[in-house]
C-alpha cells in the first residue's frame, strides 16, 4: 500500500464509526429541539432553523431576531423587538449625552417592547433604564461598563438574559431573585466565579458561563455544585472556563441535560469519564480527537492532516506523521469511557 493510501486508511479509522459514534447517533435530540423551537419561535414570532447547539440568543435576522439596530428615537416604529446602539457614536460629547439621556428616559415608558438588544457599550444609566421596562422578557447586552447589577431586580418578567463582557458587574446575588429565568448567559464577569446565585434558578433550561474569549482569559469557578439544583437544565456551555477541582463529575448528575458545549480546557480523563457516564448528552468533545481540519498543515509533511486531541494541554497531531501517538491517545480515551460505563 502506498504511503498516501495508508494515510487515508488511518484517517478513515480515525473518523469512522467509533466507540461513541453509535451511541450518539442513537440519541434523539428531538426533545431539546422542540423546547428550543417553542422558546425561540415564541420570541421571534415564527419558526426558524434551530439546531440543538444554538443558544436562545442565536442571531436570526430573517426572523427579526434581532431586528435592525437603530440609534435615534424617531427610528423606532413600534413592535415587541428593539435593537439599540445609542453609545460609541461619532456625535459630539454634548450630543451623545443628550441621545443617551433621551433613551434612558424613553425606555421605561415603552409598554410594547418585550425583547431588547443593546448592541453598543452599555453604561450604568442605560442598564438601569432597560431594567425598568415594564414588559421586558428578554435582555441582550453585548458588553457594558456597569458596576452594579442591583437594578435588574425590578425586571420582574425577565425570562431570557445575556450579559456580555462586563468584568466589574456585581453583585450577582440579585440574579437569585429572577426565579422565572429560563435562559441565562454570563460572559467575562469576574463575580461569576461564585455560582451560588444559581441555586434558586430552578426554571433554567439553558446556561452559558464563559470567560474572556477575546484574550482567552479563563473564568475560574470555585465550584459547579450549585448546578445540581438545575434539574430542568437541558443546554449548558462552559467556554474559557476553569474549575478549581478540574472535575466534570457533577455534570453527569444533571438529569435533563442534552447539549453540552465545552472548551478543550479540561483533563482528558474527566471528559472521557463524563462521556462514559452520560452517553445521552451530545458534546463534540465526547470523542478522542477532532476531525481532520483543512485550515492548517503539518510542518513535517505539509499536508492538511492535523487533528486536535481531546483534553487540556494535548497537542495538535498529524494523522500521517503522528499516528502512533494518536492511536495511543484513542485507546486510553476509549478505555476510560468503557470503564465509566460499567
Amino acid at each position: 500500500m502506498s504511503s498516501a493510501g495508508a494515510a487515508r486508511l488511518r484517517r478513515s479509522r480515525l473518523l469512522g464509526p467509533g466507540l461513541l459514534a453509535g451511541r450518539l447517533e442513537s440519541i434523539s435530540m428531538d426533545e431539546l429541539k422542540i423546547v428550543l423551537e417553542r422558546e425561540i419561535g415564541a420570541a421571534a414570532g415564527q419558526a426558524g432553523t434551530i439546531e440543538p447547539w444554538h443558544s436562545f440568543w442565536h442571531h436570526r435576522p430573517e426572523l427579526n431576531f434581532p431586528p435592525k439596530t437603530i440609534r435615534e428615537l424617531a427610528d423606532y416604529q413600534g413592535g415587541k423587538h428593539l435593537a439599540l446602539a445609542c453609545t460609541q457614536t461619532e456625535l459630539s460629547a454634548a450630543a451623545q449625552k443628550k441621545l443617551l439621556n433621551s433613551w434612558c428616559e424613553y425606555l421605561p415608558q415603552l409598554q410594547q417592547v418585550e425583547f431588547l438588544w443593546l448592541q453598543s457599550r452599555v453604561p450604568q444609566q442605560l442598564f438601569d433604564a432597560a431594567c425598568a421596562m415594564p414588559k421586558l422578557k428578554g435582555l441582550y447586552i453585548k458588553w457594558g461598563g456597569m458596576t452594579s447589577a442591583a437594578a435588574i431586580s425590578a425586571a420582574g418578567q425577565l425570562t431570557y438574559l445575556h450579559l456580555g463582557s462586563t468584568p466589574s458587574l456585581q453583585p450577582l446575588d440579585v440574579l437569585s431573585e429572577l426565579t422565572q429565568l429560563r435562559w441565562l448567559e454570563l460572559e467575562n464577569i469576574r463575580a461569576s466565579h461564585d455560582l451560588s446565585f444559581l441555586t434558586p434558578l430552578t426554571a433554567l433550561r439553558g446556561l452559558s458561563l464563559t470567560g474572556d474569549s477575546n484574550s482567552l482569559k479563563t473564568l475560574k469557578l470555585n465550584s459547579i455544585a450549585p448546578l445540581l439544583s438545575l434539574k430542568q437544565l437541558q443546554w449548558l456551555q462552559l467556554q474559557t472556563v476553569d474549575i478549581e477541582d478540574q472535575s466534570l463529575e457533577l455534570i453527569a448528575m444533571l438529569p435533563a441535560l442534552k447539549q453540552l458545549l465545552l472548551s478543550n480546557t479540561f483533563p482528558m480523563a474527566e471528559i472521557a469519564l463524563l462521556a462514559g457516564r452520560r452517553p445521552d448528552i451530545h458534546c463534540d468533545l465526547f470523542q478522542p480527537c477532532s476531525e481532520v481540519v483543512s485550515w492548517t498543515k503539518c510542518k513535517k509533511c505539509q499536508n492538511a492532516t492535523m487533528v486536535m486531541l481531546t483534553g487540556k494541554g494535548t497537542p495538535w497531531l498529524c494523522t500521517s506523521c503522528d499516528w502512533a501517538r494518536i492511536s495511543r491517545h484513542q485507546d486510553e480515551f476509549r478505555r476510560i469511557v468503557q470503564n465509566a460505563a460499567l
